[in-house]
């Protein structure tokens, strides 16, 4: 069967513990294993490819203000920061892919550069960057190339929507709606049935208190289209989540099965068919230098 949407991955999973309705797990509970699986092969593709979850922040100073939010999808700084509003921005090097590793996911404790010092701080998904000294004026900006972390897989009936904006359910059939503004950005939704049926956008904004997300659909979302969270690579290896969720499922009970072999082929595929990507040979890092 083809894996395309989340309600897809959720029946095979259940094909694949014998259980075709709700008995010994609760959606809730197949959700948790596949999201589990889909944290773990997203770090694997990070490590792989890092450019591939590649996204920018950009911090405007406010005088007197040191703490300043990073975007909820924060999965570690892809390099060091540029302040765009010097000239030149900073020093330049271009650094061999081979010694990316150095700075990858760096998400804690603190660095220097520009005469000023960053601190990561907060948990995860909330995190800051405290700035000291806190700049004493406004204007400054501080662009910060980072790898951003795939929200969590869901699905459910849209509440509303038109060609620029979709309200998601407000208890999706499976997994939770984030309440955290922007959390969806960068994400794909796809529309499997109802209106706009066969479409899929890349969100640009989304709101986490109204649960409406911006993006553009040629055909506008109603109360009818069935939606999923679409994880960022091919559909064919979405068979990666569907035996790695049997395989926690099974665990748990200690029951013989041969499901992480089978998940673990469809990741090394994954993984090989990224690695033969057109990825940059080299890559911009400012003041490398000062990594070590």
């Amino acid at each position: 069967m083809s894996l395309v949407t989340v309600p897809d991955i959720v029946t095979f999973v259940r094909d694949r513990v014998r259980e075709s309705s709700a008995n010994a797990w609760t959606d809730a509970q197949l959700m948790r294993a596949i999201n589990e699986v889909f944290n773990e092969a997203a770090r694997r593709l990070k490590q792989r490819h890092p450019t591939f979850l590649h996204a920018e922040a950009t911090i405007t100073y406010v005088a007197d203000q040191a703490d300043y939010d990073l975007p909820p999808n924060f999965w570690g700084m892809l390099s060091y920061p540029l302040r765009t509003d010097l000239s030149p921005n900073s020093p330049i090097n271009y650094v061999p892919f081979s010694q990316y590793h150095r700075y990858l996911g760096f998400s804690s404790g603190w660095f220097s550069w520009n005469s000023e010092t960053y601190t990561f701080i907060g948990p995860e998904g909330n995190q800051q960057l405290r700035i000291t000294p806190a700049p004493t004026s406004s204007g400054a900006t501080l662009v910060i190339p980072y790898i951003r972390r795939p929200p969590a897989l869901s699905s459910g009936t849209s509440k509303a929507g038109d060609g620029t904006t979709m309200t998601l359910a407000d208890t999706p059939t499976y997994g939770t709606n984030d309440p955290r503004d922007d959390y969806y950005n960068d994400s794909v939704f796809y529309n499997s049935s109802g209106s706009s049926a066969g479409e899929s956008a890349t969100v640009t904004d989304y709101v986490g208190s109204t649960a409406v997300l911006t993006a553009t659909f040629t055909t506008a979302p109603s109360t009818d289209s069935v939606y999923s969270v679409l994880p960022p690579w091919g559909e064919e290896y979405n068979y990666i989540l569907g035996y790695g969720a049997a395989a926690v499922l099974l665990d748990d009970l200690s029951i013989p099965h041969g499901y992480h072999q089978e998940s673990d082929r469809w990741l090394k595929l994954m993984l090989d068919s990224i690695k033969r990507s057109t990825a940059p040979k080299y890559i911009q890092v400012s003041d490398y230098d000062r990594i070590q």
